[in-house]
């Protein structure tokens, strides 16, 4: 395997792994802001949604 090669599957393993943190991060949220629902805490409901649209921005940000 040529260095070239080494350096390109290291870069796409890093890619990966902050992928999967973002979208484990992204399940929490939702998760969270399901939880605030079922409890009808309106102000941590808008809170965490607020959180997960900002996060999903700079996600799209990114990915241009």
């Amino acid at each position: 395997m040529s260095e070239t090669e080494k350096k390109w599957k290291k870069n796409k393993y890093n890619l990966i792994c902050q992928q999967s943190a973002a979208n484990e991060l992204k399940l929490h949220l939702m998760f969270q802001i399901i939880r605030a629902r079922a409890e009808n805490d309106g102000v941590k409901d808008a809170l965490l949604t607020r959180s997960l649209r900002v996060l999903m921005g700079k996600q799209n940000l990114t990915k241009s």
